[in-house]
């Protein structure tokens, strides 16, 4: 297999790169030596500020402090927090006893929260104190043994306050963990099946985060300021955005919750080189600008990146004038996120989300396995030192999913003459028209394109003229014309991806990073 997207890497990007043989924490370890008082992280909201030598210490403490509570080697320790100070101290502090992270969203509902304490076996949670009665009411039947609490207010008096670990002042005792030892257990979004537990060892990490590193050169050691606007209960603001940017010495401005006006605000004060959201994310940004009428220069912005869902690319061209350096990235749970961006400083292909980062591979495969050529649609399969070891619990599916070191995306996409890759839709989002292979995301992006339509999500019910009828969701920011919508539908597409039917709806359903939940649409669809 030729590797035709390395003609496109910078000069500053090398072709491969050497993985170290170190963990997690010794890359917090390694920038608080080596940059002791700069700071590493920044609440928004209060202002407050941490050294890396505070992190590293209170680090420290934190796994002392575990240790106190029984926990070792192996056992799973859950963070359900904002992001805050305390998810980065615990993160690292449960790491360095050789602890496995499960980082949960806390919008979860009480029966989701219950199965993933339940199939991940944690023993220890960490969450906001007004969660402690959920918790405590959901613990029963799960091996769950403390409920550590954060207050962001007055004290209420509930589970084991966060800071009586910190209280430790002895050196925790140093347990012996290597790069293949398992770190986090991440659940993925479950769009489209229901969510398993992600298995992401030390290498896994240490790896996307110098491939992240390696890819973005512009940014220099111990100098970059990040805005973190996305949840830490998600690999890509722990892992991607977080993990890089402690392993960078980067200044990290923590946001606990997304507020447009807020983050804005931040950004402009903070002027981040860095800056990551979720198309949601960039469209509510885009959406502020324009009702207000102000103008910002975003010069400072080394990178600005979007990704975890597709970026409709009329969203994408609007927003492509205003941040600079603006790329898409791809990536999955199950990859360690993000693994590919279109090269900063190089050729940038709106539609696409680049190419592969230093160390990943990339074929497009049909059916039955075999390798297509440029331009030929089918499965994306990943192969590379930051692809997960499997699903907790789930032997069937983590051999169908992970073959002889590839990762069986899921996404059916194709690569270009020059490597770069296009995605078309998820596997199993592709709507069959009598026969007729229809992908959705190309419908969405012609609704969108539509001045009227603010999001749109197509799906497939089953139908017995049709096979699956195509059935469009809208959501509106002007008042639409059905038939006026269907029009411009038969301008722009083919007349079997035509939809058969378009609902007009307030909301989509969608996950906590913004991507849309086809199987609830398409269940909540059916049964109307």
């Amino acid at each position: 297999m030729e590797k035709i997207w390395l003609k496109h890497y910078p000069p500053q990007v090398p072709h491969e790169i050497q993985i170290p043989e170190i963990t997690v924490p010794q890359i917090l370890t390694n920038s608080a030596k080596r940059f002791p008082q700069n700071t590493a992280l920044i609440f928004a909201p209060t202002k407050t500020e941490m050294t890396y030598y505070e992190l590293e210490e209170k680090s420290n403490r934190f796994a002392k402090g575990l240790q106190g509570l029984g926990i070792k080697k192996g056992d799973r320790v859950a963070i359900v927090l904002p992001n805050t100070f305390e998810v980065v101290i615990a993160f690292y502090g449960t790491l360095k006893v050789g602890g496995v992270v499960v980082p949960l969203n806390p919008r979860y509902t009480p029966e989701e929260l219950k199965y993933m304490l339940k199939d991940s076996g944690v023993k220890v949670i960490i969450c906001l104190e007004q969660m402690y009665p959920l918790i405590a009411q959901i613990r029963e039947g799960t091996v769950l043994e403390q409920i550590i609490t954060v207050s962001m207010g007055p004290p209420l008096g509930l589970g084991l306050p966060f800071q009586k670990l910190m209280d430790e002042l002895t050196i925790y005792e140093e347990t012996e963990v290597n790069p293949n030892d398992l770190a986090v257990i991440q659940y993925t979004a479950g769009t489209t099946a229901p969510s398993k537990g992600t298995m992401i060892t030390h290498r896994n990490i240490v790896s996307n985060i110098l491939q992240i590193d390696t890819f973005c050169w512009p940014m220099e050691k111990g100098k970059e300021t990040f805005v973190v606007a996305v949840p830490p209960f998600h690999v890509a603001g722990l892992v991607n955005i977080i993990g890089w940017g402690i392993y960078i010495g980067a200044r990290l401005v923590l946001l606990p919750k997304f507020d447009p006006a807020e983050t804005l605000e931040t950004i402009i004060t903070y002027r981040p080189s860095f800056f990551f959201g979720v198309p949601a994310i960039y469209a509510a940004l885009l959406n502020l600008l324009q009702k207000t009428g102000k103008q910002y220069k975003f010069d400072f912005l080394k990178f600005a990146a979007i990704g975890t869902a597709p970026c409709p690319r009329p969203l994408f061209e609007v927003l492509d004038k205003i941040f600079p350096a603006l790329t898409e990235g791809y990536g999955l749970t199950e990859s360690t996120g993000v693994c590919f961006a279109n090269p900063i400083g190089g050729l940038k292909k709106i539609g696409s989300v680049g190419i592969p980062f230093p160390g990943v591979e990339v074929k497009i495969v049909d059916d039955s396995g075999k390798e297509l050529k440029p331009r030929e649609k089918g499965e994306i399969l990943i192969r590379g030192a930051n692809i997960a070891s499997g699903y907790l619990n789930l032997p069937k599916e983590t051999e169908e999913t992970f073959k002889e070191g590839w990762l069986s995306t899921g996404d059916v996409g194709f690569l270009d003459e020059e490597g770069y890759l296009y995605i078309v839709d998820r596997k199993k989002d592709i709507i069959n028209v009598r026969g007729e292979k229809v992908g959705s995301i190309e419908i969405e992006q012609v609704l969108e394109s539509h001045p009227s339509v603010a999001e749109a999500a197509v799906v497939g019910v089953p139908d017995p003229y049709w096979g699956e009828k195509i059935v469009a969701l809208v959501v509106p920011k002007a008042p639409i014309d059905i038939e006026e919508l269907l029009e411009h539908c038969k301008k722009n597409l083919t007349g079997y991806k035509i939809p058969q039917e378009i609902k007009i709806v307030e909301s989509l359903p969608k996950s906590s990073i913004g991507k849309v939940l086809k199987r609830k649409l398409r269940e909540t669809t059916i049964a109307l």
